[in-house]
């Protein structure tokens, strides 16, 4: 087979991180062209991809003793998604929207406490699904009425702002452990533990402020997303002390992007009197369209294939972003064959499009003019 000189590395633990991608020593990295060997669909040339971070949010405060009438604020019925390939479609976020509410109810003069939170997955998935546990005071008349009515107009609003991007929201007050609505027997429980009233004020102040969703589209690839952050998962820890954590899962085609809006984030934060913490850091791929290696591949599938190929790049991570940050510079193309439901137990490649993904390979690397 004739080719130039090569270096060949294979990495492990893809789906989990990237991991063998991670520990590459930089050393190995002799060449100063990539061909990345991932993707997904024949007749497509990857030539970027997004860089990343996980910022995790918490606060702290106090816990109370509170009686009263024990109720769930669910909201549930949304899309979710991975939070880089359906961040655009702006789908809703089951934690934002549950802070929006808490602070409806704020606003209407409702009075409760928080016993505890819970939404979302992963940092890099979209919630579709939030649960907040809530007590109303026993000598509250009406106080879960007055609620439910609250969250019925606020959801209602909720649902036409989404539209058809996200069609199937539902928002509703419920007795613990049932979908029957809560109402005002809600049995009475004695001294619950909820945030003091300094956290739960913060709590939704900052869930409705924090940044979310798309930040920045590509200047050079139309439709593609560059920058954006995702609200991920939403935690409490009760009942010793009142702490609550907040995922994001930050993207960006360019470091400088995703690090100005990491410290944006966290000066927010730090504003709210909480505390981030930073890990999992990777780096992106920003498209280049004068890239040497990519254009020397879209010429080859052009001349064996009669018609230019698709040259396009992702809001999500490749292997391509860890190598350039271990070698400044390193031009990069990424190609495969026609892989469906990837990352998952029903992966399968179609041999056929191996086969000519494969034939492309060889043409390219034979016809690779190493003096240029």
């Amino acid at each position: 087979i004739e080719h130039p000189a090569l270096t060949l590395v294979m990495t492990t633990d893809e789906e989990t991180g990237m991991n063998g991608a991670r520990a590459v020593d930089p050393a190995l990295l002799d060449a100063d062209c990539l061909v990345n060997l991932d993707s997904e669909e024949e007749g497509v040339l990857l030539a970027g991809c997004a860089g990343g971070v996980r910022v995790d949010v918490c606060m702290s405060g106090n816990v109370l003793r509170m009686r009263g009438r024990r109720a769930v604020l669910k909201i549930e019925g949304l899309l979710g998604g991975h939070s880089g390939m359906e961040i655009v479609k702006e789908r809703g976020n089951a934690v934002l929207i549950a802070g929006r509410i808490l602070q409806a109810l704020r606003d209407d003069g409702c009075v409760f406490g928080i016993a505890g939170a819970s939404g979302g997955d992963a940092d890099n998935a979209i919630p579709a699904a939030t649960a907040v546990d809530l007590v109303f005071p026993a000598d509250e008349e009406n106080g879960i009425r007055r609620a439910q009515e609250t969250i019925r107009c606020e959801a209602a609003a909720i649902r036409r702002e989404l539209g058809r991007r996200d069609p199937d929201l539902t928002c509703a007050l419920v007795r613990p452990g049932s979908s029957d609505p809560a109402d005002g027997t809600e049995p009475v429980s004695d001294g619950v533990p909820v945030l003091d009233e300094d956290l739960a004020e913060r709590t939704a102040a900052f869930l409705c402020t924090a940044p979310n969703g798309v930040q920045s589209m590509s200047a050079d690839l139309p439709g593609l997303v560059e920058t954006s952050l995702n609200l991920g998962v939403m935690r409490t820890e009760l009942p010793d002390r009142a702490e609550l954590c907040f995922g994001f899962a930050l993207r960006s085609s360019r470091e400088s992007a995703r690090d100005a809006l990491r410290r944006r984030l966290e000066l927010l934060a730090g504003r709210f009197g909480a505390e981030s913490t930073i890990s999992g850091e990777y780096n992106g791929w920003a498209f280049d369209p004068d890239s040497r290696i990519c254009g020397h591949f879209a010429d080859t599938w052009e001349r064996m294939n009669g018609s230019r190929p698709r040259i396009e790049a992702i809001h999500a991570g490749l292997e391509c972003g860890l190598f350039r940050g271990l070698k400044p510079g390193l031009d990069c193309v990424s190609l495969g064959p026609d892989l469906e439901h990837v990352h998952t137990t029903k992966e399968r490649m179609h041999i056929a499009s191996a086969g000519r993904t494969w034939a492309f390979l060889l043409e390219a690397l034979r016809t690779w003019d190493v003096k240029k």
